[in-house]
């Protein structure tokens, strides 16, 4: 082999890797984002999974009109929701019901999601969390916490990917999603 064919020889191989690192390192980069994706698109499925719960009718606007030793009707709540409405500071689970552990089973209300924080995991091991905040707001204006009870609940969700981390210096989707679910409570005029 003379000289100019080794040079050459060295410079395919040098080219061949070249290409090869580059397409590889593209290959990595495809394969993250479609990860990123994946997590952005799970923490939509959940969102949307937890307001489809929340909105069911398995899920009472308040406890009094779950709990048969109060048996509110919904006319005397919608007339005096002071009286028979959870106070603002009583919003969360029932600890009387749940003592200890407690699961999406177990609640009957909107504000027993009141600081509770549901793990899912995926079938790939990622892990998703998702926070709950209950609020009563002013029913003139949603958007305005109320001090009082009032006939209209603001559910805040918070959803994110929390293992694996997510790099956001590099991310092209963030896989944090927040939404607001308004439940309420109305009497139908005949």
């Amino acid at each position: 082999m003379h000289t100019g064919q080794l040079m050459v020889t060295i410079f395919a191989i040098a080219f061949l890797s070249i290409l090869l690192i580059y397409y590889y390192g593209q290959v990595a980069t495809v394969g993250r984002f479609t990860g990123e994706s994946k997590a952005a698109m799970m923490t939509r499925t959940l969102a949307t999974s937890y307001i489809e719960y929340i909105s069911s009718q398995l899920i009472e606007f308040d406890e009094c009109l779950t709990d048969t030793t109060i048996t509110a009707a919904v006319d005397s709540v919608i007339l005096n929701p002071m009286k028979y409405l959870t106070p603002v500071n009583r919003l969360g689970r029932d600890t009387i019901k749940y003592p200890k552990e407690y699961t999406f089973s177990d609640f009957d209300d909107v504000d027993d999601f009141n600081g509770y924080i549901h793990v899912d995991r995926d079938s790939l091991g990622n892990v998703y969390n998702t926070k709950f905040e209950v609020f009563y707001v002013r029913e003139d204006d949603i958007d305005t916490r109320s001090t009082t009870p009032t006939l209209v609940k603001r559910v805040e969700m918070k959803v994110w990917r929390a293992f694996p981390k997510i790099d956001t210096t590099e991310a092209r989707v963030l896989d944090t999603v927040r939404v607001s679910y308004i439940k309420a409570l109305f009497r139908y005029a005949y």
